[in-house]
């Protein structure tokens, strides 16, 4: 369960991220410095599972997965284990190429948004039969996931996101930090916030254990850009 929106930049943009998770799930490690084949990148772990749902690597490429519906059968591995499959692509076109010779059936349906500087968002859904990529997923913003009424959720989220100011960073946030983005359930809340930041030299992820609603202090982390 997650709602995520981004904006870009002259340089880079903007990546925010709400995760949404079961009261009964472990408290996620905020993000640390790792290394895939030579390729550097700051990702936080995923506490039961070990995986992650987003990530950036040093060239100013992000990854954020987003559950889809239930699978029909357990799958071979969590979601979370593919975005380490990938971090070390370069551009958009090298992580696509990427995902199209991976053995997506090993995985529960899904929901990939990768984000490069100065190129359209691209979009990739798994349903657990097919693949399908949507290379101008700047219209689809934000992307919304529940696990009651997805349906119901995206709609109010919608609503909001169109109710705010999306050209500034502010703005994104004002809409991370509303009650309709931040979920008070019994048995799911919001448990993190996520913010990445892609610049003309560095790639900055900030990130607090609770919900933009709760002022938490939260860490950053940063690497220098590569060429």
């Amino acid at each position: 369960m997650c709602t995520v929106s981004w904006l870009h930049q002259t340089d880079g943009y903007h990546l925010l991220c709400n995760r949404d998770e079961k009261r009964t799930r472990g408290v996620a490690v905020g993000p640390r410095a790792a290394e895939r084949d030579g390729v550097r990148y700051l990702a936080p772990t995923d506490f039961d599972q070990r995986g992650t749902w987003l990530a950036v690597n040093e060239y100013g490429l992000s990854f954020c997965l987003l559950n889809g519906p239930p699978p029909a059968h357990p799958p071979a591995h969590s979601r979370g284990h593919l975005i380490p499959q990938l971090i070390h692509a370069r551009d958009l076109d090298h992580a696509a190429g990427l995902l199209r010779s991976t053995a997506l059936a090993a995985y529960a349906p899904h929901t990939l948004l990768i984000l490069q500087p100065q190129r359209t968002a691209l979009i990739v859904t798994w349903d657990g039969r097919r693949i399908a990529f949507l290379p101008d997923g700047e219209p689809h913003k934000p992307l919304t996931s529940s696990s009651v009424d997805p349906d119901r959720a995206r709609r109010n989220r919608c609503r909001e996101f169109a109710q705010r100011p999306r050209d500034t960073p502010a703005g994104l946030y004002d809409f991370h930090s509303s009650p309709v983005s931040c979920v008070h359930r019994a048995d799911a809340e919001t448990v993190s916030f996520s913010w990445i930041v892609v610049a003309a030299r560095d790639v900055r992820f900030f990130y607090s254990p609770a919900p933009p609603c709760k002022w938490a202090p939260g860490e950053q982390i940063t690497l220098p850009r590569a060429a």
